[in-house]
C-alpha cells in the first residue's frame, strides 16, 4: 500500500506561536526539527504498518521546512513552492491507500484553536457543499476526489473536533490542548512521536481492511470563502466564474473538486 503524508506545522507538539511558525521566527529552527520528527514518527508507523511506499509533502508556508537530512530514509519528499495541489500535491496520481495529515491545526476562527487559520490569514471561513472546511476537511475532499481516504490526522483538540465531524473513521492524535491563538499545552515531543507512530501502523492496518474511506463530495461542488475584508475579496473576484454574494464574500461552483481546487488556489493567491 502506497502511504500519503501531508506535514504542516502550526498543530506540532511544541509550536505554539509565531516565533515558531515563521521562518523569521527566533524559534524556527527549533520548530523544523520538531516537524521533521513528528514526520519520521508518522513514516515509521506507516512502514510498521505494511506500507510499501511513502510520500511525504512538505506543506507549511515557503514548503521547505522539513529537514531532509534527517528525514526517514526511505520515503520521498514533495518540497517547494507554486504547487498545482498545494499541500498535497501528488496525491491526484490516484493509488493511495491511505491519507495521514500531521501537524494540522483547526480551521480559521475555532475559539481556542492553536494557530489556527485556513490557508491564509486572509480567510475568515471556507464552506464545502454547506460544511464549514478548514485546511483538513479541504485536503481530505480533494484527496478524496481521487479515492484516496484519510486515515490519521495529528494536531490539536480542536482539530480532533472537526475530524470526528467530517471524517469519523479517521485516526486522531491530540499532540496539544489549545488555550488561546498563541498558546497550547503540549504532550513532549517524545510522547508525541511515539503516538503518532503507533496510531499510523494502526491508520494503516485499518486501510488495509477496507476500514477507512475517501470523502467524496457530491458534484456540483459549491466553494464558498468568505475573506477578512472587501478589499481581499476584491483581488479574488477577478477569478473567472467567482460570484460575489456580499462585500467579502465570494462563490464558486466547479464540476469537481479539481475545478474547486484551481480556482481556490488563484483565488488564495491574488487574495
Amino acid at each position: 500500500m502506497r502511504v500519503y503524508i501531508s506535514v504542516d506545522l502550526e498543530g506540532i507538539a511544541c509550536v505554539a506561536t509565531t516565533k515558531d511558525a515563521w521562518s523569521d521566527g527566533n524559534n524556527y529552527e527549533l520548530a523544523r526539527r520538531l516537524m521533521t520528527g513528528e514526520a519520521n514518527a508518522a513514516i515509521q508507523g506507516a512502514f510498521d504498518g505494511g506500507a510499501t511506499e511513502v510520500v511525504v509533502a512538505d506543506s507549511h508556508g515557503p514548503m521547505d521546512n522539513l529537514i531532509p537530512e534527517d528525514l526517514h530514509e526511505d520515503a520521498w519528499i514533495i518540497r517547494g513552492q507554486n504547487r498545482a495541489a498545494c499541500m498535497m500535491e501528488g496525491v491526484e496520481s490516484g493509488d493511495f491507500g491511505a491519507v495521514m495529515l500531521v501537524g494540522y491545526h483547526a480551521m480559521a476562527g475555532t475559539w481556542g484553536g492553536g494557530l489556527a487559520h485556513s490557508f491564509s490569514g486572509d480567510v475568515a471561513q471556507m464552506r464545502l457543499n454547506g460544511i464549514a472546511v478548514g485546511e483538513m476537511g479541504f485536503n481530505t475532499a480533494y484527496a478524496g476526489h481521487f479515492g484516496a481516504p484519510l486515515a490519521l490526522v495529528a494536531g490539536d483538540d480542536r482539530l480532533a473536533a472537526e475530524v470526528e465531524a467530517l471524517a469519523p473513521w479517521a485516526e486522531r492524535v491530540i499532540v496539544k490542548h489549545g488555550i488561546n491563538r498563541i498558546a497550547s499545552r503540549n504532550l513532549a515531543p517524545k510522547k508525541a512521536r511515539a503516538l503518532i507512530q503507533a496510531r499510523a501502523k494502526v491508520a494503516v492496518e485499518r486501510a488495509a481492511r477496507g476500514e477507512m474511506k475517501p470523502l467524496r463530495l457530491e458534484s456540483p461542488v459549491r466553494l464558498e470563502v468568505a475573506f477578512q475584508t472587501p478589499q481581499h475579496a476584491d483581488r479574488a473576484a477577478v477569478v473567472p466564474g467567482a460570484e460575489r454574494l456580499d462585500g467579502t464574500t465570494l462563490v464558486y461552483t466547479g464540476a469537481d473538486m479539481v475545478e474547486i481546487n484551481r480556482a481556490w488556489m488563484a483565488m488564495m493567491r491574488l487574495s
